[in-house]
């Protein structure tokens, strides 16, 4: 077998010192507006899942990875050794943005498929108490410990070991044991992420990353452990920093563009039910005549019909949006109640403020600060019947301008809505279920969809079919 001598490479010659700097200057130019957009765009619903927090200072950790490791090629090894080893063992610890959504995602997903149930006992499983765990402060804890779990291995291995190798061995061999470690602990959520549906895409660029990287993983595991095995002509440190291209340009790039309209749309519509252009014009008449009533849009008109309420939740369910609806219902539920049973009414109001507007709830619903003090306030100091009344409009309007807008480009609107309108399933009307005469809005406690009249609304002739249905839906949505 080869003996391994580990000399220390010339430094690079002027042909890859040109290429590794124009690398550096056009990664950098392309991460710094990059971020700028993250953190600008925080709240937008596709990063928030993402934990901006933690995911922007692993960005930067990666590209000072991809400026040491590029120098130490460009200037010689040996003056640099002292920082690489600080990279090796800052890589796995910069990772735990990444390897903490894996799990989160298996647990969100599980967390989303009760939350119907929750809605109905009040009761918080453990899962829910599971997520708390994944809030920023404890992912910043996290990684705290894997850094000196990192450090411990380290000078275990740096004063136990005794390895032969260059200045680097050790820390290589750190980086390779936690690799192999965190991929131990993540075996079970690797196989359950396998199953998850996710709105967000989390899990698509969880394969992603996992398709670039696994290359470059085998290598870092077996570099350290064999490097016998490969040419002595082989330099480690490219593998590193084609490692933090591909997570650079993954965990930046891919996350970026989920923000933008009509990437999403364009991605929507490579992995999800949408119907066709030719499809959804056919639609807009039969929602014409569902929705064309007095002071009732299409939106309203569905949260009243029980069937298509019922194929709305559904759907949300499977954005992982459905507390929104139940949300809404609750409120609905409330208001019939302050004045026929006022201490039932209160009883609701306290398990509403609890379940879905305090912050961390199992249920937790998306307002602004200022209205999810008010509210809490109120319930607490001056009950009234409009106590939730803001916060039932700013729900009403995301579910309307979101999720029901994705739900009208789905083949389960399609669906749902002929279904309807084409009287196939008549006797599961909404009837019992519609709002008091008189309110533009009313809300529905028996039934959760929701849909968009802008985007239904139509100028397309009406057939003298069409006519009849249409009187048909305005007597059964306005009685």
């Amino acid at each position: 077998m080869a003996v391994v001598t580990f000399d220390f490479p010339d430094p690079a010659p002027v042909g890859v010192t040109i290429f590794l700097t124009i690398y550096l200057f056009v990664i950098l130019v392309l991460l710094i507006p990059a971020i700028v957009l993250l953190i600008v765009r925080r709240n937008h619903k596709m990063l928030v899942p993402r934990s901006i927090g933690t995911l922007i200072p692993m960005l930067l950790s990666q590209y000072a990875a991809a400026v040491v490791f590029s120098l130490s090629l460009i200037m010689g090894k040996p003056p640099f050794c002292p920082a690489l080893d600080a990279f090796y063992l800052l890589i796995p610890v910069a990772g735990m943005h990444f390897n903490l959504n894996i799990p989160n995602l298996v647990f969100q997903d599980s967390l989303n498929s009760m939350k119907v149930d929750l809605a109905v006992s009040g009761s918080i499983t453990w899962v829910a108490r599971v997520m708390r765990a994944f809030t920023l402060p404890f992912r910043f804890l996290y990684t705290l410990v894997i850094g000196i779990i990192v450090v411990g291995v380290y000078l275990i291995i740096h004063y136990v070991g005794n390895l032969p190798g260059d200045c680097n061995r050790d820390a290589q061999l750190t980086y390779t044991v936690m690799l192999l470690s965190i991929l131990v602990i993540l075996f079970y959520f690797l196989v359950k992420v396998s199953r998850v549906q996710d709105p967000y895409y989390l899990k698509l660029e969880n394969n992603m990353g996992s398709v670039l990287l696994f290359p470059s993983m085998i290598i870092s595991i077996i570099y350290p452990l064999a490097p016998q095995v490969f040419s002595p002509t082989f330099e480690y440190r490219w593998v590193i920093i084609l490692m933090t291209t591909f997570s650079l340009s993954g965990n930046a790039l891919f996350p970026l563009l989920l923000t933008f309209p009509s990437f999403l749309r364009w991605l929507q519509g490579l992995t999800g039910d949408l119907i066709a252009t030719e499809d959804y014009k056919e639609l807009d008449t039969k929602g014409t005549i569902f929705a064309l009533s007095r002071g009732v849009d299409v939106f309203q008109a569905v949260l009243n019909h029980a069937e298509l309420c019922e194929a709305f939740t559904q759907f949300t369910i499977t954005q992982w949006c459905v507390e929104n609806v139940l949300f809404y219902k609750a409120v609905d539920e409330f208001k019939g109640k302050f004045k026929t049973n006022p201490e039932s009414a209160r009883q609701l109001a306290h398990f509403i403020a609890r379940e879905y507007i305090t912050s961390g709830s199992a249920l937790e619903v998306n307002l602004d600060f200022g209205v999810r003090r008010t509210v809490l306030r109120e319930v607490e100091e001056d009950l009234t019947e409009t106590t939730f009344d803001s916060a039932q409009h700013h729900i009403y309007t995301l579910m309307e301008n979101d999720s029901f807008a994705q739900w009208q480009r789905t083949g389960d609107f399609k669906r749902a809505l002929e279904s309807v309108v084409d009287g196939r399933n008549s006797s599961k009307g909404s009837k019992g279920s519609a709002p008091q005469a008189g309110k533009a809005r009313s809300h529905n406690t028996n039934s959760p969809n929701r849909t968009s009249q802008s985007q239904i609304s139509s100028q397309i002739p009406m057939t003298s079919t069409d006519s009849e249905d249409l009187k048909m839906v305005q007597l059964e949505v306005i009685s």
